[in-house]
Formats: C-alpha cells, sequence, structure tokens
C-alpha cells in the first residue's frame, strides 16, 4: 500500500485547525476549504471534506458545553435543595443562565436550515466561481471583525472615561458582576434582562433541544425523499418555526426606560425633550423589533454560504450572537450548536449527490478528533473556560486573512 502525502497533510491541517477553531465557535471551514483545495487541488473538494471536518469538531465542541450545563445544573439543584426545604414560601431563584442558549438556537436554526437547503442547489452551478465566492465571504467577513474590534475599543475607552468621571465628581457608575463599568446602549437595555430569563428554565431548554433534533431530522427526511415529494411545505414550516420563537424570544424581554433618579422639574423637562427628538427608527430599535429581521437574515445567509462554499456557519453567526450581547463563552457554545447543525444539513444533501472514496474522509475525521479533543482538555484545564470577545475576535481576523492568502494560492 502506497504512502498518500495528502492524507497526512490533511490529518495535520485538520488538527490544527480544529483546536483553535473549537474555542471560538466557528467549525473552521474558512481555512479548510482553501487550504485543503489547494492540497487537492479542487475547491469543491475542499468543501466536502470540510464539511466532514467541521460536523466532528462542533459535535464535540457542542457535546463539551452541554455536559457542562447538565453538569452544572445537577451541581446546583443539589447545593440549592436543602435552602427551597427550608425556604419554601419564597419566589424561586432565576434560572442560571447556560452556557447552550438552546431557544436562541431555535429561532436560529430553522433559517439556516432553509438557507443551507438554497446553498447546497447553488453549489453545483458556482462550481467554477467557487475561490470568488470564498474571497468576497472572507472579505466581508474582516470588514465586520474590524468593526466589531473598533466597537470594542470605543466601548473600553467610555468605561475608562467613565470611571475618571464617576472619581471626579462622585457619579455612580452602572456595574456587571465582574465590577466593569457598563455603557448601557439600545441593545443592551433589550437584551440586559435575558441572562434572568425564564427561558432559561430546564423545560424550555429541554423543549428547545427536542425541537432542534426534530427540525434537523425533519430536514434529512425531507431530502432523502426529495424525488418523492416536493421539500417546499417542510421548508416553509422549519421557516415559521424560527420564526414563532424568535418573536417568543422578543416577547421575553422585559424592556424598560431608566428613569431619572432627580425627580425635579428640570429632569422631566428634559425626559420631554428627548421624546420629542428621538425619531421612529430610534423607536424601532429600542423596541428590538428588527432584532427579528437580523436573526432571520443573518440565519439564511450564513446557511446559505455553508452550502454554497462550505464556510460562513461561524463566521457570521459569531458577530451576530456579540451584538446581542451574549456572553463570550455562551457565543461560542452556541456557535457550535448551531455550526455542527448547518454541517448535518449540508451534508445530508451532498452525501445523495456526490460519492468519494471512504479513505479520503479517514484523516479529515481522526484530525478532527485529535486536535478538538486537545483543545477542550486545554481550555478545560489551563484556561478553565476564561474566553473573552476579543481573542474571539482576534483569532477570526487571523484566519479570515490566511484564508484569502491561501485562496489565491489554487
Amino acid at each position: 500500500m502506497e504512502f498518500d502525502c495528502n492524507s497526512l497533510y490533511s490529518f495535520i491541517i485538520v488538527c490544527a485547525v480544529s483546536s483553535l477553531s473549537v474555542a471560538i465557535g466557528i467549525g473552521g471551514g474558512i481555512l479548510y476549504v482553501p487550504i485543503l483545495g489547494v492540497l487537492y487541488h479542487d475547491v469543491a473538494l475542499g468543501v466536502y471534506l470540510s464539511k466532514i471536518s467541521i460536523l466532528i469538531t462542533s459535535f464535540l465542541g457542542t457535546t463539551y458545553h452541554i455536559c457542562n450545563d447538565a453538569y452544572t445544573l445537577v451541581k446546583q439543584k443539589r447545593i440549592n435543595k436543602p435552602d427551597e426545604e427550608c425556604h419554601s414560601d419564597l419566589t424561586p431563584k432565576t434560572p442560571e443562565t447556560p452556557r447552550v442558549y438552546f431557544v436562541l438556537a431555535l429561532s436560529l436554526l430553522p433559517s439556516c436550515i432553509v438557507g443551507t437547503n438554497l446553498g447546497t442547489r447553488l453549489h453545483f452551478y458556482a462550481k467554477k466561481y467557487l475561490k470568488i465566492l470564498l474571497t468576497s465571504v472572507v472579505l466581508l467577513s474582516i470588514l465586520l471583525t474590524f468593526i466589531k474590534l473598533y466597537l470594542m475599543y470605543k466601548s473600553r475607552k467610555t468605561k475608562l472615561n467613565l470611571k475618571l468621571e464617576s472619581k471626579n465628581f462622585g457619579i455612580s457608575v452602572v456595574q456587571n458582576s465582574n465590577g466593569e463599568g457598563v455603557n448601557k446602549g439600545i441593545i443592551s437595555t433589550i437584551l440586559g434582562a435575558y441572562d434572568k430569563s425564564s427561558l432559561h428554565t430546564i423545560k424550555m431548554r429541554s423543549i428547545s433541544f427536542a425541537l432542534i433534533a426534530f427540525c434537523i431530522i425533519l430536514y434529512y427526511i425531507c431530502v432523502r425523499f426529495e424525488d418523492s415529494f416536493t421539500p417546499i411545505p417542510i421548508l416553509v414550516l422549519l421557516f415559521f418555526i424560527g420564526l414563532y420563537f424568535s418573536i417568543r424570544l422578543r416577547m421575553s424581554f422585559r424592556l424598560f426606560k431608566e428613569k431619572d433618579e432627580t425627580n425635579g422639574i428640570d429632569g422631566d423637562e428634559e425626559m420631554k425633550e428627548k421624546e420629542k427628538k428621538e425619531t421612529k427608527f430610534r423607536k424601532f430599535l429600542e423596541q428590538g423589533i428588527h432584532i427579528i429581521f437580523l436573526n432571520t437574515l443573518v440565519a439564511l445567509f450564513s446557511g446559505l454560504m455553508s452550502g454554497t462554499i462550505g464556510i460562513g456557519s461561524g463566521i457570521f453567526l459569531i458577530p451576530l450572537l456579540q451584538y446581542l450581547n451574549v456572553p463570550p463563552i455562551s457565543c461560542s457554545a452556541t456557535s457550535n450548536l448551531l455550526t455542527m447543525s448547518m454541517s448535518i444539513a449540508t451534508l445530508s444533501r451532498f452525501s445523495f449527490k456526490i460519492d468519494l472514496p471512504g479513505k479520503m474522509f479517514i484523516p479529515p475525521i481522526c484530525g478532527s478528533l485529535l486536535g478538538t479533543s486537545l483543545s477542550l482538555f486545554i481550555i478545560r484545564s489551563l484556561i478553565k473556560d476564561k474566553i473573552t470577545g476579543l481573542f474571539i475576535n482576534l483569532t477570526l481576523l487571523t484566519y479570515c486573512i490566511l484564508s484569502i492568502i491561501v485562496s489565491w494560492a489554487i
């Protein structure tokens, strides 16, 4: 049996890329596709092998975070059980914020699946232009990452200014659980209540998890028997499931308007003037209605790119989750779940359209298993899940730049 250098290189590449990908919540397709495309001299082949690797990486990452949530729930229940028996007349505590935001994932997943269906159809018509599409999408991701890094820098600068003002003039600054100053914006006001939302109960998490599995199985059946009946009714059903839970998620936010602590006449006049100056666009943002449309559009686009060029599952969902003020570790965990689901949806369709030798899949699968396992061990033991938003964005930016360099080497 001849030694295949491509298999060895494929194993090493996937092992290296997956080790960082699982940490920030992306599948790694942004690097898998161009590098494997160079290795096998075919971008389309890079797409197929990429989705296999992404599936393994995101599956292990999702399993790790879900098991961590389950362990935390069991541990918290044992600790709180004596307190509940002693203080049964007290109101129940708000559910602890999980790593995987199942309801948020459920509101995005159906649109992602519909997008992958459109993307896999487009893939076979756009095979000649995959490199151009890949570069365009990566450039868009770079732009979004730069904007996010700029906003993070601006936010930190504002926090420093607020701290200085509070020291000089004795102004109280709103602080979060880590003791850092918080600059409350529109999105912070809208989504601040989601961390303590009733949607994080065990019942809602279980229902959401079951519905996510139902959507994936339903889509697989839809693709498997595509020649027998039209998949349009099922895709429409999936779309409306996502829309319903997007509205349900939005309705769980408890909106409020901050009032001036000084209840003087001047304060009332200032409030009236501010209300007059508010535009319809700002009021629209404050109501959070745009989040429903934004979630749907980003999910559709992510699924479309995942099916067409094998990337986009994480590189667009991460900026969206960060925009929605999801904590870094929850951002990574939720993105892993969505990336895994899109990989399953994409491969469900490709598996009935493409016939590749099984030996080509072994190196990416083994590389993903080893790289992801080592990464999760390091994250758990050394970093202890302390992943920051800055680390996620800088890693994503590095991936994007390397992707463009490698893409044009094909």
